[in-house]
């Protein structure tokens, strides 16, 4: 009966071994997919950063040629304005002098 109990026993101590071994095995796994996750996630992060940086500089691009050619639409517009109003700021520039002359010639 002693034997059965001791193998008994021996038995249970290889058991205790062999899950105390699985659950080193299984923390040493999940520890390496923690680290090959948080790698990876690095590794996304700064493509992802670089992507981003690569998007801002084209979207900067794009942005500051459309300035330029909303800037040069409304040069032309104003052009066009100073175009037309020139001959009415002229005329009124002569009728404001005939004016003053007028006067001050009949004081």
């Amino acid at each position: 009966m002693k034997e059965y109990l001791d193998e008994i026993k021996e038995t249970e101590q290889k058991a205790k071994y062999i899950i105390e071994e699985a659950e080193k095995e299984a923390k040493a796994r999940i520890n390496r997919a923690n680290e090959e996750a948080e790698e990876f996630l690095l590794k996304v992060r700064k493509e992802a950063e670089e992507k981003g940086v690569l998007l801002l500089k084209e979207a900067r691009g794009e942005a500051t040629k459309e300035v330029e050619r909303i800037k040069r639409m409304y040069d032309e517009k104003i052009r066009e304005i100073l175009n037309n109003t020139r001959p009415r700021i002229e005329k009124a520039s002569e009728l404001i002098l005939e004016k003053v002359v007028n006067f001050y010639g009949n004081s």
